[in-house]
């Protein structure tokens, strides 16, 4: 007769079943901690039957503890990379000689271990492989986190995977300068939340029930601004999809003082600010202006910036490249199938960096291709928000359009307005692609874009060359109109800044063609009227 019960534990996550067969008693269960789950049993030494003596048992429990594949059917998850070297090797120098056939090396590459251990009773088994657990899943969080991020999905991810995933980021990147004592307790209200959501792509809640949680969990105010902001997070890198169901609490009430100058703040810079800053760049072409360069006209994040090297960068014929990959933008963090980012810059950028690079190379007389472009001196993000904010000091001296300093200083404000230009000024409204690509944002959710469009190509390099052609230095032209030789028409606009706007109505005789070209692209509308028969 086999008899079963389970053992409680505070932890309504944590399941931990007592089985007597026979002689023995099992013990076995699951640890369900964010979406990963840990399976283990264990078997009882001592013989129930007391007329049997329990002799020469060096631990009362024997067992094993196993961490499942989050994205598998059950199985047990196996080690990879580097780990998986080790093992096989830490097996081989046990084994020396013997050939480890395959069914054998996924035994060895499982991530499982064995439990030993004298406790007195159940609970304090249950309290012991419970603290096991929490020591595994910490130990092969790097492993978990991979196979994760591997099969994650913007469509399918669940607020405990991105819990799991994003929020030692999210915290990074908000809150850099929180004591720890802070980061741990938005942590915890992170996971906390988190894990009592309901285990659904985020995408699928509603700010209904939503509310209904808040109210049902007490989340304060506090704890709810948290998880606004996280959420937040992750929609914006595209980790996920949908919009944000939790409501931000109301901000406080600012002084008409206060909310005066709030007005006036700006949170990117205009045309002629850019303009302005690109001369003094162009001037003075050192490694801060390539570092404000790198933000400001390539859009890239400021860690990425002060990691790049001189041989991500070519120049050929006045045009410029940046060699970017997805590891470069964070790694496993850039959740994209497109893992090739290589973009073309911006003619300011390629005449800044490509000066000082010519610069720099005359006066080390050397090849400075694995060199940081932020060079050897100690640039740090600090130094460099300094160094921006000086410059828009400068430039609101200057009066330039009596220009207000913009809401976000330092350098989140430059990759705001290489975003704000890539959005509203490159015409790419119904390529979301596109513009993803050109922002150095993750393609996830874009099924044909991620998977089947080529971006790096020769033929899609040259497509974003020409739409970038629109945020080159501004230049006036003298000639707007001309007829040319062969009976044609070429209209210029004014400058490279502004448009051409063309109207006319042709009579086409039979076998006649209309050709319009355009060297940086044009849209309209064509309407065919047919003759009366």
């Amino acid at each position: 007769m086999t008899m079963e019960k389970q053992i409680y534990h505070s932890d309504s996550d944590f399941t931990f079943y007592e089985k007597c067969s026979g002689k023995k008693r099992k013990y076995m269960g699951s640890y369900d901690y964010m979406g990963m789950r840990v399976s283990f049993s264990a078997t009882d030494q001592y013989p129930l039957d007391p007329n049997v003596p329990a002799t020469q048992i060096q631990y009362r429990y024997r067992g094993t503890i196993s961490i499942l594949n989050p994205r598998g059917s059950g199985e047990v998850l196996r080690l990879q990379g580097a780990d998986a070297d080790y093992a096989l090797k830490k097996y081989r120098d046990k084994h020396p000689g013997e050939e480890v056939e395959p069914q054998k090396m996924q035994a060895i590459l499982k991530v499982t271990e064995s439990i030993y251990c004298n406790e007195e009773s159940a609970e304090e088994l249950a309290e012991h492989i419970y603290d096991e657990c929490i020591e595994m899943l910490e130990k092969y969080r790097d492993l978990l986190a991979d196979r994760i991020s591997l099969c994650a999905r913007a469509n399918t991810l669940t607020p405990r995977e991105a819990a799991f995933l994003y929020t030692d980021r999210f915290l990074a990147k908000q809150h850099p300068q929180a004591a720890e004592k802070t980061r741990t307790a938005m942590r915890n209200t992170i996971f906390g939340y988190c894990k009592r959501m309901e285990n659904k792509p985020m995408g699928q809640f509603t700010k209904r029930e939503v509310n209904k949680f808040v109210s049902a969990e007490n989340v304060t105010d506090t704890e709810k601004n948290i998880l606004y902001h996280f959420w937040n997070y992750c929609l914006e890198r595209y980790y996920c999809e949908g919009s944000n169901p939790f409501e931000r609490p109301a901000p406080k009430t600012l002084s008409p003082e206060s909310q005066v100058n709030k007005n006036k703040v700006r949170l990117s810079m205009s045309l002629a600010e850019r303009e302005y800053i690109f001369h003094r760049l162009r001037v003075n072409p050192n490694a801060y202006a390539c570092l404000v360069t790198l933000g400001l006209f390539c859009g890239l994040p400021v860690e990425t910036a002060l990691k790049l090297t001189w041989n991500k960068i070519t120049f050929d014929k006045g045009e410029g490249q940046v060699k970017l990959t997805d590891t470069d933008l964070g790694g496993n963090g850039f959740t994209c199938a497109t893992h090739n980012l290589t973009f073309p810059m911006m003619r300011q950028a390629y005449e800044i960096l490509s000066a000082y690079k010519k610069t720099a190379e005359q006066q080390e007389a050397e090849d400075i291709s694995g060199q940081l472009i932020a060079g050897d001196s100690a640039i740090t993000k600090a130094t460099l928000d300094s160094y921006i904010d000086n410059l828009v000091a400068q430039m609101a001296a200057a009066e330039i359009e009596s220009a207000a300093r913009p809401l976000k200083s330092g350098y989140a404000m430059l990759v705001e307005t290489y975003r704000m230009m890539i959005e509203t000024e490159c015409g790419l409204q119904n390529d979301e692609g596109t513009k993803r690509f050109l922002e150095h944002r993750p393609l996830s959710g874009l099924v044909t874009d991620n998977h089947y469009v080529d971006y790096t190509g020769p033929e899609a390099q040259d497509r974003q060359r020409i739409i970038l052609q629109r945020l080159a230095p501004k230049k006036n032209n003298r000639v707007t109109e001309r007829q040319l030789k062969d009976g044609s028409a070429k209209y210029t606009p004014r400058s490279n800044k502004e448009c051409v706007s063309l109207s006319n109505k042709l009579t086409l005789q039979p076998r006649e063609e209309l050709y319009a070209m355009a060297d940086h692209g044009f849209e309209g509308q064509i309407t065919i009227l047919e003759k009366d028969s």
